[in-house]
């Protein structure tokens, strides 16, 4: 009984840790944002001390009246007052 409790609340645990529900949504920057002129999505996941995925998405370096944006599949440059 035991271990089927431990069990679920660790699967529960990892999906929410890892399914993306603190990532950016299509209005906001996971890394990046207003200001920065460039980024690089990261994202890892460590259990007891143990790294078990790292995923790191592209990156971008803007110029000019724009900033960086990225997320686990996009990296962008947005201008200055404009969204995403």
């Amino acid at each position: 009984m035991k271990a089927r409790i431990f069990s679920a609340l660790f699967i529960v645990m990892f999906m929410f840790t890892f399914s993306g529900a603190a990532l950016a949504s299509d209005e906001t920057c996971a890394a990046g944002g207003p200001g920065a002129s460039e980024c690089q999505f990261e994202r890892s996941l460590t259990i007891l001390g143990i790294p078990i995925i790292d995923q790191t998405g592209p990156s971008v370096t803007c110029t000019g009246d724009t900033y960086a944006c990225c997320g686990p599949n996009t990296a962008v440059c947005i201008p200055n007052g404009g969204v995403l």
